[in-house]
């Protein structure tokens, strides 16, 4: 085989590698994240204590309104949206020549709340704004904040056209939402300009979808009606999706990326 392409190869299968170890990393976060939040913490209703996290099924009173509206082939419909986590990112180019580097950047981003409560053990617990991770911030990115924890965008839509190699390696499934790198995109830059488009993701919490939110309840059989209160160290976790297996889907997630990225990273050393 042509020395040229056996370096070709071993880049791409480092690369690949690398970002699937880094993938990893991710996938393990989120498993401690939802471990840490499983049913065991959260107490039941009327024993005169304090619950430590909420969880169950949304409750929607008002949907969610969002600021910026999302694009047309994203197919998101708010009408029944108790929450929306989104972001717009943007591929960047710094520097210039060889010490040039690139990478994706949030340009935009938050999370739209409308107003609704979580059904936990026959009362209805209401989940004001202020509660939820980012809620007093002006803009922050729910898919890279440690305290939430909604998986990879259920929506990715490119805010323009995709280039060929990247049509490619998702045919592959090397990239991509079913990829090995699930929010990975190939870049190309022309002449120190991105080629690439900005891409639009989102995640859309509906009415009796689960959630899990960290915080502290007083429970009372006079009030069968409660609010969330901040957690006592001001951190609040949120947590989408049922958690019966503990996060044990994450858990083997991580674990498959590690070892086919260490697989991949081996052919590429061994290639180099």
């Amino acid at each position: 085989m042509d020395s040229s392409v056996l370096t070709v190869v071993s880049m791409l299968s480092i690369l690949f590698g690398v970002g699937a170890l880094y993938q990893s990393t991710k996938s393990y976060r989120q498993y401690r994240a939802v471990d840490g939040l499983t049913p065991e913490t959260t107490l039941a209703a009327g024993d005169g204590g304090e619950t430590t996290a909420v969880r169950g099924p949304v409750a929607l009173e008002e949907p969610a309104v969002l600021e910026r509206t999302p694009p047309e082939d994203a197919g998101i419909e708010t009408n029944r949206a108790a929450l929306v986590a989104w972001r717009v990112r943007r591929h960047v180019r710094t520097g210039s020549g060889k010490s040039g580097k690139s990478r994706w950047r949030t340009v935009d981003s938050g999370i739209a709340a409308g107003e609704f409560a979580i059904r936990e053990h026959g009362r209805y617990v209401e989940i004001p704004a202020e509660c939820l991770p980012g809620g007093v911030e002006g803009s922050f990115d729910p898919f890279a904040d440690s305290n939430v924890h909604l998986g990879e965008p259920e929506h990715d839509v490119r805010l323009g056209k995709p280039r060929l190699v990247t049509k490619a390696l998702e045919r592959l499934r090397l990239i991509g939402k079913n990829g090995l790198l699930e929010d990975t995109t190939v870049s190309l830059s022309i002449g120190g300009t991105s080629a690439s488009p900005d891409r639009y993701q989102a995640t859309v919490i509906e009415d009796g979808e689960e959630l899990t939110i960290s915080g502290t309840v007083a429970d009372s059989q006079a009030d069968p009606d409660s609010v969330l209160e901040p957690a006592n160290e001001g951190e609040t976790a949120l947590v989408g999706g049922r958690l019966d297996d503990g996060g044990s889907q994450l858990r083997r997630r991580a674990l498959t990326q590690v070892g086919i990225g260490v697989i991949v990273l081996a052919i590429g050393l061994h290639l180099v």
